[in-house]
Order: structure tokens, then C-alpha cells, then sequence
């Protein structure tokens, strides 16, 4: 009897182990946003971006607050203090001044999702996958090209990444149609095509911006 108690306690002591990391550091399971995704895509409360589409109609969108914080995912055995990883993200809020509607873009990782958040961040849907090939896709969204420079309203820009949004895939439902986004570095979402089968289909392309790092 006595040897089966101090089996128990050995193993008890195993699993508690197996829970923390040596120096009992939150950090040592940290992961976070790609700090070259975050340099280049989170911008800071003033930032705006005016679009016109083919009807010469005008929509405009301003950062209101970015926010950094982490998500933490409890030690799934029960452990005490036991943290498998936090998990860094940025929430940039914006509101589309034309519509009066508030949405947000949620960095995880080398992702930007729609209207994301949630206890883990496991809400929103990805909009960009930043880095990753083309054909590489996820949830809905997919790296469909990659162009060195485009040229949109008379401005030129770098490192663009065309993405594919397809509705009927969608993780989260935020697209009614089959959407088309281009983003570039170090301004963001620059043209936007929806294949919109009841309206007809839009073109929205970036005409002036004021960008805040």
C-alpha cells in the first residue's frame, strides 16, 4: 500500500510537471504577430483611406484606436498555473465615416482577419495572409498573385499581394460575394473588386490616403 501512495505521488508530480515550462515563465509559450506584418500593416488612430469606385462614388475609412494585447489558452490537463501559449495580437478598430459602420482588422500571427477577437481569437475572417505563396489558402481566402509595384489613381505602389475572398468558404460570414483585395505594403488595402451579382460588379480603388506608423 505504502509503495502504490508513492507511485501516485510520482506521477501526480510528472503531469504537474509537464504543465510549466522550467522557469514557470508565461512568456517561454509566447507567440506573436510577424513584426513585419505588424510594421507595415497596423496603423496608427488618425490614419484614413478615401475610395472611389467605377461610378465615380466615394467612400472613406479612418483608424478610431490600435490596441496590443494576448490571448491565453489554459493548460488543457488542469495543471495549477499551467499556460500552454499566449498568443500576441494587434486590433486595429475602423469605421467606415461614409456608412457610419465600425469594423475592425485582427493581426494573429502572419493574419489579418475581419471583424476578428474573441476569449482565444478564434473570431473574424482572414482577409490576408501575409508571406505565405501564392495559391497558399485558408479559411476562405487565398494568395491568388504578387506584383513588385501597381499603379492605382496616379500612385505607385510596392509589394502587393492579391487575395481572393470566396463567399460560399467563408470561416466567418463577412462577405456576401466573391471579393478580390489588394494589399501593399505600408498603406494597406489599396483596390477591391466584388463580384456582386445582383448590383453588378464594383471596382473600389485607393484614391488619396494619410497614413500614420
Amino acid at each position: 500500500m505504502k509503495n502504490r501512495t508513492v507511485s501516485i505521488a510520482i506521477l501526480a508530480l510528472i503531469i504537474v510537471s509537464g504543465c510549466k515550462n522550467d522557469n514557470q515563465e508565461i512568456s517561454y509559450y509566447t507567440t506573436y504577430v510577424s513584426t513585419s506584418l505588424a510594421t507595415k500593416y497596423v496603423f496608427k488612430p488618425g490614419s484614413y483611406w478615401i475610395y472611389e469606385n467605377q461610378n465615380n462614388q466615394v467612400d472613406s475609412v479612418t483608424v478610431t484606436d490600435t490596441t496590443r494585447g494576448f490571448n491565453t489558452i489554459p493548460c488543457p490537463h488542469g495543471c495549477p498555473g499551467g499556460v500552454v501559449s499566449r498568443i500576441e495580437f494587434y486590433q486595429m478598430n475602423l469605421l467606415d465615416v461614409t456608412g457610419n459602420i465600425a469594423f475592425n482588422y485582427y493581426f494573429m500571427g502572419n493574419h489579418i482577419k475581419l471583424n476578428g477577437g474573441g476569449e482565444y481569437g478564434q473570431l473574424g475572417q482572414p482577409v490576408f495572409l501575409y508571406g505565405q505563396p501564392v495559391n497558399y489558402s485558408f479559411n476562405g481566402a487565398k494568395v491568388i498573385d504578387k506584383f513588385d509595384s501597381i499603379t492605382i489613381s496616379g500612385t505607385k505602389y510596392f509589394k502587393i499581394t492579391k487575395m481572393q475572398i470566396t463567399a460560399s468558404l467563408q470561416y466567418q460570414h463577412e462577405f456576401s460575394y466573391d471579393t478580390y483585395l489588394w494589399f501593399a505594403d505600408n498603406f494597406g488595402l489599396i483596390k477591391q473588386e466584388i463580384n456582386d451579382t445582383i448590383n453588378g460588379y464594383q471596382t473600389w480603388n485607393l484614391k488619396r490616403s494619410h497614413i500614420l506608423y
